[in-house]
């Protein structure tokens, strides 16, 4: 079973996660505009 404290940490690692998957893809998403 898993304790409390190990649901949290996997939790705050996807929010992280998808942010920074949100911000480079936003990131190549303004190169791909600018280079237009």
């Amino acid at each position: 079973m898993f304790n409390g404290k190990v649901i949290v940490k996997i939790f705050l690692f996807n929010i992280y996660f998808v942010k920074n998957l949100a911000s480079m893809f936003h990131f190549t998403l303004d190169k791909e505009v600018a280079g237009k």
